[in-house]
């Protein structure tokens, strides 16, 4: 019954308004010879624009206004200029086109912002020669023209002018045209290209515009805002209206105005300069005019306090030695669904993203170092979003000199470190002295380690047991002076042949000398540093290695 009721009440209302509101019959007579006009020569309604008429789906070109065959006969016939369109023969086609489409006269009512039109009656006078259209059929652009909304059969005898009359009831929406057209159809016989045969004059349609109810078609929605932050809500309603949000803080709605944090409180957009203690609230706006009023949906103020983003990083980490990997995380609170994270090296510059940075072998020089990582937080209200970790110092100890093994006799040796490890073919482990004894062939390497714990292997030294008879003596090899000024000179007890290779203490090949069949040679290596050097001693059955001083 409650339905029913405001059923009842809305249609009252509409009855009352279109009551209020005048028609008018604009009227087209189409002007007199030298003055012919397709505009309204009188009638427009307030609130609506008319166009001039024009026609579609001509068959062959003619003019649109003559005074040729000039209305006579019927009722209120103006006898000046008229309309004409050559028409197609056959059934009804309105569709728009250049082949088929049966001929139509047409005009276009606009009413203004807010405004609906209302169109109750058609009036005109038409006359169709022999071959000319014997129906007509009233229809809108409100449906794309698919539905008649009044139409009847032309009884008049061939080009004979006679008055039509139909009622209508076509409502359009606030602010939407409507183009009305006439068409004409149902010809018989062969109508000839370019060659009017389908005349209208006095066209009368009765129109009014009525002002709309306002009816809001853009909502308000909910905000999500940051405490402090700026928030807005915003409605959309076509025409011209007077609008008044308001807001509920928890005891019920009330009329806002534009003062303290408020502006556009009547207006279609609400601002909210600062929305701290807000959250909660609800907003809403009233669209008013002289029909009536709408009521927007009601939208929903979210404020979230500010979140604060950390990020921190190990404040220590055991020392690592020059080239070793290393594997630092940083842990974040309030980082959001999709933080950014960008690791600095002090001295490097940035090293790396992702929450874990890795770090190559061979990247870690010696020295001591600092790393810190920053945070990009995309939480929702973080503030800052960018914040930075704790420094964390990292120790990188040198490397020992990469060993370099000499021999004397079967005894292997190598310079001193804080210790040692032998090695026989890579896997076989051997003693743990500066010294090993070689009683095995093979390719032997020591791997010594320093005070720091930092650790670096010799290259591999390729020791040959042999066992030589009375009358084929092992080598005897003297180096001197030792120490020299980098000027020695290798001697053996017999001419044999041999080559002579020099490494220094970091096992860099500085010098090679080839020895055939001669038992003395000099080595010049005065151009090096002072220091330390390796004088390997082969020939194909033995090699020795021993160890010289340069002191300049």
């Amino acid at each position: 019954m409650k339905n029913i009721f405001t059923k009842t009440k809305q249609l009252l209302g509409a009855v009352l308004l279109l009551s209020s509101s005048a028609f008018a019959q604009i009227t087209w007579d189409f002007g007199t010879t030298g003055n012919l006009s397709a505009y309204p020569s009188a009638g427009i309604p307030a609130n609506v624009t008319v166009d001039s008429l024009t026609r579609g789906n001509s068959l062959g070109t003619a003019v649109l206004l003559s005074t040729t065959s000039a209305s006579n006969t019927y009722p209120g016939f103006s006898a000046g200029g008229n309309a004409g369109v050559p028409a197609r023969i056959g059934a009804l086609d309105y569709t728009v086109n250049g082949t088929t489409g049966s001929a139509y006269f047409e005009v276009k009512l606009t009413p203004d912002a807010g405004y609906t039109l209302n169109i109750t009656n058609i009036e005109f006078g038409s006359r169709s020669t022999g071959t000319g259209p014997r129906k007509y059929s009233i229809r809108t652009s409100l449906d794309s023209y698919m539905t008649e909304q009044a139409g009847d059969t032309i009884n008049s005898a061939a080009s004979a002018w006679g008055l039509r009359t139909e009622a209508l009831s076509i409502t359009g929406t606030p602010g939407t045209a409507i183009t009305l057209r006439i068409y004409g159809y149902d010809g018989a016989g062969s109508p000839t290209p370019g060659t009017v045969n389908f005349r209208i004059d006095d066209l009368k349609i009765t129109a009014t515009a009525t002002l709309a109810t306002p009816q809001i078609v853009f909502e308000p929605v909910n905000a999500n805002v940051c405490s402090g932050a700026t928030a807005q809500f915003a409605t959309f309603t076509p025409g011209t209206f007077t609008y008044q949000w308001q807001e509920n803080t928890g005891s019920g709605f009330v009329s806002l105005t534009n003062t303290g944090v408020y502006t556009g409180a009547d207006d279609d957009t609400l601002n909210i300069s600062n929305t701290t203690g807000m959250n909660g609230y609800t907003y809403r706006c009233i669209v008013t005019n002289g029909s009536g009023n709408d009521t927007s949906n009601v939208a929903l103020l979210t404020v979230s306090a500010p979140v604060v983003p950390t990020v921190s990083i190990p404040t220590s980490m055991t020392s690592l030695c020059a080239g070793d990997a290393a594997t630092i995380s940083a842990t974040a609170t309030n980082e959001g669904t999709a933080p950014t994270y960008e690791w600095f090296w002090v001295g490097f510059g940035s090293v790396g993203t992702g929450q874990t940075l890795n770090v190559p072998a061979g990247f870690l020089p010696a020295g001591t170092h600092t790393i810190y990582c920053e945070l990009t937080s995309n939480a929702a209200c973080a503030a800052p979003t960018l914040v930075t970790s704790n420094s964390l110092t990292v120790t990188v100890d040198p490397l020992p000199a990469t060993p370099v093994i000499s021999q004397e006799a079967d005894t292997l040796s190598t310079t001193q470190y804080a210790s040692y490890q032998w090695y026989l073919d890579g896997t076989t482990m051997l003693g743990t002295d500066s010294a090993q004894t070689a009683s095995t062939t093979g390719a032997y390497t020591v791997v010594v380690t320093n005070v720091e714990g930092c650790s670096a292997t010799s290259a591999a030294y390729n020791y040959v047991v042999t066992s030589i008879g009375s009358n084929q003596a092992t080598a005897v090899l003297t180096i001197y002076p030792n120490p020299s000024n980098g000027i020695i000179t290798i001697t053996t007890n017999n001419a044999i042949d041999a080559t002579v290779f020099v490494y220094n203490v970091l096992g860099k090949l500085i010098a090679t000398k080839q020895l055939n069949g001669i038992s003395s040679n000099t080595i010049d290596l005065s151009a090096q540093a002072n220091g330390s050097y390796f004088v390997v001693f082969k020939t194909d059955k033995e090699t020795i290695t021993k160890k010289i001083t340069i002191t300049k």
